[in-house]
């Protein structure tokens, strides 16, 4: 894993925490360069860290199985952070974390996570928050998952994942979409085609751009605006990738 200068201010839950918080955490606090697909948690492994991911960086929470090599459970971008659930609970993680399109991110030992957060309740609190908001997003796409069409349910997977990563070609393959929703590969090919005769995407060579986001949005189950009004309930963040 490389290294990169990364200002604490390109994650939003850092950035809400007081100076004196920030100063106490810059000891510990290192920056990571992903490489694209890089697996930083694993399920049932204690996470050597906790990742607070930078601008226009994704990390995709996923749920391998006997049915799919990585379900979709959520993603995170630079509202949030990854792995706290397991560093304050019994220390091993239940998902896999990867970081899908590569990027920045900060991360602190797990370690020096636990004693942050036992010193200073703000820090607390919006780890919490965060923590609420996944559920919220875990328990959106479940549904989601099990009731709505796949056309409709991909719009709403490729909207959340082009709000946090922002107006950029999304490197992203037809097999992992489909593990991530659970699907064969067929169905995510017809899928896709459509949005594409629709006008709303573009897809070729395993790279994915949105090219209608609106007319995307219109068309997508009602799960991307959920997940994307609780995002500015629970955490008060806006995205676009900024």
């Amino acid at each position: 894993m490389g290294t990169t200068v990364l200002d604490p201010s390109s994650n939003l839950l850092l950035a809400s925490l007081p100076r004196r918080v920030n100063r106490r955490l810059a000891g510990a606090l290192e920056s990571a360069r992903l490489k694209k697909g890089q697996r930083l948690i694993e399920v049932g492994l204690c996470p050597d860290h906790v990742y607070f991911p930078g601008r226009r960086t994704v990390i995709l929470l996923e749920r391998p199985s006997e049915e799919s090599e990585g379900l979709g459970i959520c993603a995170v971008g630079r509202e949030g952070v990854v792995g706290a659930d397991a560093a304050l609970g019994d220390g091993v993680a239940c998902y896999r974390a990867v970081a899908p399109f590569g990027g920045e991110s900060l991360r602190l030992p797990t370690k020096a996570f636990k004693a942050a957060v036992a010193r200073h309740a703000g820090f607390m609190g919006q780890v919490l928050r965060h923590s609420q908001f996944l559920l919220f997003f875990a328990t959106q796409v479940a549904l989601c998952h099990r009731f709505h069409r796949l056309d409709r349910h991909l719009a709403s997977w490729i909207l959340n994942l082009h709000e946090l990563a922002g107006p950029r070609e999304l490197p992203i393959t037809h097999d992992s979409l489909a593990g991530n929703l659970g699907v064969r590969r067929v169905g995510v090919t017809q899928a896709a085609g459509s949005l594409q005769a629709a006008g709303f995407i573009r897809y070729r060579w395993g790279k994915l751009t949105v090219l209608d986001r609106r007319g995307l949005i219109d068309f997508a189950c009602v799960c991307y605006l959920k997940v994307s009004e609780a995002r500015h309930r629970f955490l008060g963040a806006s995205h676009d990738g900024g």
